[in-house]
């Protein structure tokens, strides 16, 4: 638990550092969570109770649509994670979070948060940036999906997101899109073939 801790406070100093002694008592507080492939952190209309923080592995989040699984976020080393509506407002989940691989994570449960935000006013700071970045990445992923074709959302992703491209399933990746897998399949082939226009020209 010693590195997940490290690593931890690696990312928090550059949210808003916290002294030794404040974050030795947020240490306190969190606990350790091995979590298997497609195991669930949490599920639809389940109240989100905690808090997490990526420390190995990858997590999609997803609703369920009919019989299909939308998803609409993944997550890896390094991020936090939670439904955050949920936890937030103390109403039912929207969402399921479950691990794509095996994964291991820090937890805090939403009491201990609400103590220490009472206690420790740094750590409020910190949650209050931790907040607004989820809420700007939020409304980032909203705008590109209002304003960019399928293609350019691909495209984009494809250029920007590599490492997810190495680690998620294709069908994953295809639903986070919002794109059939066949389509996938072909903007792929699409990709690679201009690629090889460029490469050729220059």
């Amino acid at each position: 638990m010693q590195n997940s801790l490290m690593s931890l406070r690696e990312v928090l100093n550059k949210v808003h550092p916290l002294t030794d002694a404040e974050f030795s008592k947020l240490a306190s507080f969190l606990f350790f969570k091995q979590v298997k492939p497609k195991e669930w952190l949490i599920n639809e209309n389940e109240t989100e109770e905690h808090l997490y923080f990526v420390n190995e592995g990858m997590f999609r989040k997803y609703f369920r649509k009919d019989k299909e699984e939308v998803i609409t976020a993944f997550y890896k080393e390094g991020e936090f994670m939670s439904s955050i509506i949920s936890f937030i407002t103390g109403g039912p989940s929207l969402h399921v979070i479950e691990a794509t691989e095996a994964s291991s994570v820090l937890g805090i449960e939403k009491k201990h948060l609400e103590e220490l935000l009472v206690q420790m006013p740094s750590l409020g700071t910190t949650w209050r940036l931790l907040l607004t970045k989820m809420y700007a990445d939020k409304e980032m992923n909203e705008y590109k999906r209002a304003k960019f074709s399928k293609r350019e959302l691909f495209l984009n992703f494809y250029n920007e997101e590599q490492e997810l491209i190495q680690r998620v399933p294709q069908k994953y990746l295809a639903s986070y899109l919002q794109i059939a897998p066949e389509t996938y399949c072909r903007l792929k082939h699409y990709r690679y073939s201009e690629a090889k226009k460029v490469l050729k020209a220059s």
